[in-house]
């Protein structure tokens, strides 16, 4: 009998379904609903994360890091053609590279007037001009070219300052000194 008992609970246990205690019926569509907006919530969430840290990423694109600091030494020039201040520099087979500078004090330009067409030592942080060159369109014959506007805030005695050409060298915030040769 106790065979036959246990035979027949067990007949049952197979037949019922098993259930557990962590089994619950399946989610209602207010349920359903209340997780679609969780989700919604976090993606929103995400979003103002990710614009935050694309806000941050272009602050630190803009920051300045690193640099050259360079000594150039060779003769101070003026352009007149709407150019500026410039040092001549020549290599040993003849090329020559120009140097910019770009006073941006009058008590500095003041000093650069006075130092042309002398032998200088110039110091300070080197830059390039990256922005592209202004190309003027063709115009007739005997049309002069249009005025370009002064960019300066500032001039000394009726001249502004540098105008850098594309991609040229230039040294703003520096220091200049007319250079001593000794007497032979």
């Amino acid at each position: 009998m106790r065979v036959l008992t246990a035979l027949i609970l067990g007949a049952f246990a197979i037949a019922a379904p098993v259930r557990s205690a962590t089994d619950s019926p399946p989610p209602n569509e207010l349920e359903i609903e209340a997780r679609i907006k969780a989700a919604q919530q976090q993606q929103q969430d995400l979003k103002a994360k990710e614009d935050q840290l694309r806000k941050e990423l272009s602050e630190a694109k803009g920051r300045a890091f690193g640099g050259i600091k360079a000594e150039v030494s060779g003769i101070l020039k003026y352009e007149k053609d709407h150019r500026g201040y410039f040092i001549l520099t020549r290599a040993a087979k003849g090329d020559e590279v120009r140097v910019w500078l770009k006073p941006n004090e009058p008590q500095l330009l003041l000093q650069v007037t006075k130092l042309v067409d002398k032998e200088v030592t110039v110091t300070g942080p080197l830059h390039q001009n990256t922005k592209p060159a202004m190309i003027l369109p063709e115009l007739p014959a005997g049309t002069p070219p249009p005025a370009i506007p002064p960019v300066f805030d500032f001039t000394v005695g009726g001249v502004q300052p540098t105008q850098v050409p594309a991609n040229g060298l230039y040294l703003e915030q520096f220091k200049i000194e007319e250079s001593v040769r000794p007497v032979k």
